[in-house]
């Protein structure tokens, strides 16, 4: 009797370590793989690569010119057509392209006049996008109109776009990690925050109308540069700000000298209060008031007595007309402001030429719409070897979103440029730059960025380690007992 007890007990365990390994065959393991698992959302790495390898080939700007002529040229437009894509050629560029049109087209559109005088020569509006070619009788019986007018719209009028338009394109085939790493651009963002400050060295009252002043004279450049970049403004003041270099008093003319080699540490950056909130790039423009025992304070050989700080912002010295003005009107600001301008669209990358603003900014829209493509196709394709060369970093569901919006804005905003569109193209160029931005610098990707094999290893073999001793030694007794007494 007691050995049939003993066989039915050993059987009961026999069949207690079988249920204990089968569970965790069937349940233990599948929720071993689930927990330990790590999702990576199917991007679209053929086509990320595609664009970062290839964006600087696949841009094509489309430029409509319209040539007001009558019957007098009617072969101007074909000829004019002919002659500009050969200059193009010649140089080697394949991203931009001028369309010859007839006619005369909107207020948005380059238009071309012509007139007959003594000699050629070309007038570009200061404050709009016409253009007026005086010819010369002996211009028409060379032939050589067409050339005259590729010339001036190739070599002068477009000019200052096609240079920095081949900076660019070449930075990106050099390797460049971003086309707007030059020296002085900040890199291209849908929004910037300009922050407007009086620093003053002295500690007695002062102010200034720098809202008033703002409205007036710079809320049209903002306006203006709406179709590029959103930009939000704030002010403040500072006293007993102290600078970060050395002056140096010339005791024959009563002033203190600033040398250009003291401008790059001007900024008393350790004292001032620049600390920027924003998650956006913050250009920083600073009027700086010396205390009366500084000033008159004069950078050497600047005619403005200001100066740029690349890719953060721009200083504007200013020496009290009066030791006792302690009010800043308007009229004081307006030269001021118009510095702060010309720095901001020097950091921003606009052209100098032409002076017609609406010009320099639609220069400054296409070359804003490339360098935005190139950025956001390179980062594309640094996610798609961020993915390759860390295989155990997950890739949540958001990611495969933003991948996905912004790959669909490069291919429209690469249609939008090709026809023209190019207020469309700056905006969806800006979208795919911040949504390649967004997968890039994903929170719960970079969280798990480092979360190796080893970790998984360390967490759960405290709990595992246990358990699996005892199932380990439960089956070994088990097959003892079946040597021993049979199954």
């Amino acid at each position: 009797m007691a050995s049939e007890e003993a066989i039915g007990n050993i059987r009961r365990r026999r069949w207690i370590v079988l249920s204990y390994l089968l569970l965790g065959g069937l349940i233990g393991l599948p929720i071993w793989i689930w927990t330990t698992s790590i999702w990576r959302a199917p991007l679209s790495y053929e086509e990320m690569d595609m664009y970062d390898h290839n964006i600087q080939d696949l841009i094509n700007v489309k430029i409509p010119v319209y040539l007001n002529v009558g019957t007098e040229f009617p072969d101007l437009v074909k000829s004019t057509q002919l002659v500009v894509n050969r200059k193009l050629e010649d140089r080697g560029i394949k991203q931009w392209n001028l369309e010859i049109l007839s006619g005369r087209g909107d207020a948005n559109s380059y238009n071309v006049a012509f007139r007959l005088g003594e000699d050629d020569e070309y007038i570009i509006s200061e404050v709009s996008r016409d253009v007026l070619i005086t010819y010369s009788i002996d211009s028409v019986s060379l032939g050589v109109v067409p050339e005259l007018v590729s010339i001036i719209l190739v070599d002068h009028l477009f000019a200052d776009e096609l240079s920095l338009l081949e900076d660019a394109i070449g930075q990106k085939k050099q390797g460049l990690d971003n086309s707007d790493s030059s020296d002085k651009i900040v890199s291209y963002s849908p929004n910037y925050h300009l922050t407007f400050s009086l620093f003053y060295g002295g500690g007695d009252k002062i102010s200034w109308d720098i809202s008033q002043a703002l409205d007036e004279h710079f809320a049209h450049l903002k306006e203006s540069y709406a179709r590029i970049s959103n930009l939000t403004i704030d002010t403040q003041v500072q006293y007993y700000s102290d600078l970060g270099c050395n002056i140096h008093h010339d005791e024959e003319n009563n002033q203190w000298l600033l040398d250009h080699n003291d401008l790059s540490t001007f900024v008393n950056f350790a004292e001032w209060s620049l600390t920027s909130i924003h998650s956006y790039p913050t250009l920083h423009f600073i009027l700086y008031i010396p205390s009366p025992k500084q000033s008159p304070m004069i950078i050497v050989d600047s005619n403005t007595n200001s100066f740029s700080i690349p890719q953060w912002g721009g200083v504007q010295i200013w020496n009290k007309p009066e030791a006792s003005k302690s009010h800043l009107t308007v009229s004081d600001l307006l030269p001021i402001l118009e510095t702060f301008s010309s720095q901001f669209l020097g950091l921003v990358g606009a052209p100098v030429h032409p002076k017609s603003p609406v010009i320099r900014l639609d220069f400054l829209s296409r070359l804003s719409t490339i360098r935005a493509l190139i950025s956001a196709s390179h980062t594309l394709g640094s996610l798609h070897r961020l993915s390759q060369s860390l295989p155990d970093i997950a890739i949540p569901q958001p990611v495969l979103y933003a991948v996905k919006s912004a790959l669909l804005a490069i291919q429209g905003s690469l249609y939008s440029l090709s026809t023209g569109q190019f207020t469309q193209a700056i905006k969806l160029a800006g979208d795919a730059l911040r949504q390649s931005e967004n997968a890039f610098f994903e929170k719960e990707m970079v969280q798990q960025a480092f979360f190796p094999e080893e970790h998984k290893v360390a967490i759960y073999l405290p709990l595992l380690g246990p358990i699996g001793i005892v199932l380990l030694m439960g089956t070994l007794r088990c097959f003892k007992e079946f040597k021993t007494h049979g199954w």
